[in-house]
């Protein structure tokens, strides 16, 4: 693992099990830590069972930490929503980032330990507007994501040196989840990734799917997904040529500023005209 991604899950105080599909840890409202995907070790390679699907294209090497809250937030002009995370939630965030970053010698930089809101700027992963953290209930006078994402690099590595022994984490269940169902992914084959009846390589071929065809995961069985193509047809390819690229939706969608949204088409107009150019 190379990275630790700091969330919200625009939510509730209390994760659903949505978001329990979609992250590895998350702190509820009274600042505890709670369980999600269990497996951080299914996020260091290919797509396999047990995956946690929480940043858009950008999940490999990367341990998701979400604090639950902030349904129905707006950026501009601020509103933390009907549940907004609080000081208790940020200062576990950032105890459980110290002991991750220990455990799996993740240092402390802009590009390891970031928020979601960082992704597409530091990263240049396109994240559609995401926003935590550019503002904190708790923090008032930080705003900005790098503004906010210092402050916590900054308290993550101002004790514990990395020589200590790292504190326990929540236990982890025994059976691992599998890839959350309605997790869109990618095809990334080398040319053509067959779609079989079974979950078997020696099943029955239907069909094959294109490199870079968009799919809905609706089903797993370690290394096979099940899914559904755009056209609608269902059958089982290996996991092994699917990036996920998206999680379960959050429970209520908040709402960015819309000079952000500018700031997108902006880009998306100057990659354009980038690609134009003979």
């Amino acid at each position: 693992m190379v990275r630790i991604h700091w969330h919200w899950t625009a939510g509730n105080l209390v994760p659903s099990d949505g978001d329990r599909r979609a992250y590895h840890f998350l702190i509820d409202g009274s600042g505890a830590v709670v369980r999600g995907v269990p497996s951080i070790a299914a996020n260091s390679g290919a797509l396999k069972a047990g995956y946690a699907a929480h940043t858009r294209a950008a999940n490999t090497g990367a341990i998701g930490v979400a604090v639950c809250g902030m349904a129905g937030a707006v950026e501009s002009p601020f509103n933390a929503g009907r549940a907004p995370i609080n000081a208790e939630q940020i200062e576990t965030l950032i105890a459980v980032s110290r002991v991750l970053g220990q455990r799996y010698r993740i240092p402390v930089s802009r590009r390891t330990m970031l928020s979601h809101a960082e992704v597409q700027p530091t990263l240049g992963i396109a994240q559609s507007g995401k926003w935590d953290f550019t503002r904190l209930p708790s923090l008032p006078d930080l705003r900005g994501a790098h503004a906010i994402g210092d402050y916590l690099r900054a308290r993550i590595g101002e004790t514990v040196p990395m020589t200590e022994p790292a504190p326990p984490l929540p236990p982890q269940p025994a059976a691992p989840l599998p890839v959350p169902a309605g997790a869109k992914g990618v095809v990334n084959a080398p040319s053509t990734l067959n779609v079989r009846r079974e979950p078997n390589v020696n099943s029955e071929r239907i069909g094959g799917l294109p490199n870079g065809t968009r799919i809905e995961i609706i089903g797993a069985q370690a290394p096979w997904l099940q899914m559904r193509s755009p056209a609608g047809h269902v059958g089982w390819v290996h996991g092994t040529y699917v990036d996920i690229v998206d999680g379960p939706p959050a429970t209520e969608p908040t709402t960015p500023s819309p000079l952000r949204a500018a700031a997108q088409r902006l880009r998306d107009l100057a990659d354009e005209l980038e690609a134009s150019i003979a």
